[in-house]
């Protein structure tokens, strides 16, 4: 049953990638590298930690997959994992926005209020009204419809 659970997990993050799912692509990886170290499947564990790190840009998690993935003899599928191009979530985003505030536009081109994308993404309504002025800044909207707008014309909506 755990490698059932560990494959669903780990195929649903890769999923969420390819969804551009950034919450969900990070959720389920963490769900799978905690059943595979559970379990003591340390070549699944290597797998997921190397694309995590990946995700999250965090070399701490990259250099422990390498790690494992050198004491397994894995190196060769480790290199080709690392050595893929990064995946669309890491592109360069239109208007310099980081992804913190994609995420937040986001959320405000679904029509969500502060309070709830404040809830949504763990923030507080201030810091939300921060990205939000920093979203106009720089995307030359006035308002909140004109960054929506802007979100849907650069396939960020």
């Amino acid at each position: 049953m755990f490698f059932i659970a560990t494959f669903m997990d780990h195929a649903l993050g890769v999923a969420a990638i390819c969804a551009d799912d950034r919450l969900k692509a990070v959720a389920h990886p963490s769900a799978a590298e905690g059943q595979a170290r559970r379990a003591g499947a340390r070549a699944e564990l290597a797998l997921i930690l190397l694309r995590r790190g990946q995700l999250e840009q965090n070399s701490v998690v990259v250099t422990e997959g390498l790690r494992l993935c050198d004491q397994l003899g894995m190196q060769a599928l480790a290199g080709s994992i690392l050595d893929r191009p990064p995946h669309p979530m890491h592109r360069s985003v239109p208007g310099g926005l980081t992804q913190r505030e994609v995420e937040v536009l986001r959320l405000l081109s679904q029509g969500r209020t502060n309070r709830q994308i404040a809830e949504e993404l763990v923030l507080s309504e201030r810091t939300v009204a921060n990205h939000l002025g920093a979203i106009l800044a720089k995307t030359g909207a006035d308002n909140r419809a004109g960054a929506a707008t802007f979100a849907l014309r650069h396939g960020l909506a």
